[in-house]
């Protein structure tokens, strides 16, 4: 799989309605919804997530994409990146997908939709961790 393909395969879904636990990118996603949509569409087997509630249990997502990607230390992400957020400091809770250094793909809640947003301050605060997918081909 590589980088640019990842990224039109996510960003063909933004304005898909926000649903917990959505998986089709037809009718619904979440932020797990969203790297399996567009992973599925490059042809990236993510293999089957669990379930898991709306503010999964601590180290949920971080095993999750631990089995699928590589935690990556350097700064600033690149294209493609799955970046683990977190809105309370020191649990997880929310995923996106870098679309360069400066902007991020993901679902958001408060407009129920996926969206396309920059990467600014309030947001590099709440990146908890960079990771890469197996098999990635950068940009």
């Amino acid at each position: 799989m590589n980088a640019p393909d990842f990224i039109r395969a996510a960003t063909a879904c933004v304005g898909v309605k926000w649903r917990h636990q959505g998986r089709n990118p037809g009718i619904a996603l979440d932020c797990i919804g969203l790297l399996i949509a567009a992973g599925e569409a490059c042809g990236y087997d993510f293999g089957e997530v669990p379930p898991y509630g709306r503010e999964p249990l601590p180290g949920f997502l971080i095993g999750e994409i631990g089995k699928r990607a590589e935690r990556i230390e350097q700064w600033p992400p690149q294209a493609g990146d799955v970046l683990v957020l977190e809105f309370v400091q020191g649990k997880p809770q929310h995923m996106g997908i870098a679309l360069s250094d400066d902007r991020l793909i993901h679902t958001s809640m408060s407009v129920r939709r996926v969206t396309i947003e920059p990467i600014d301050e309030r947001w590099r605060q709440r990146i908890h961790s960079v990771w890469r997918l197996h098999g990635m081909e950068a940009a």
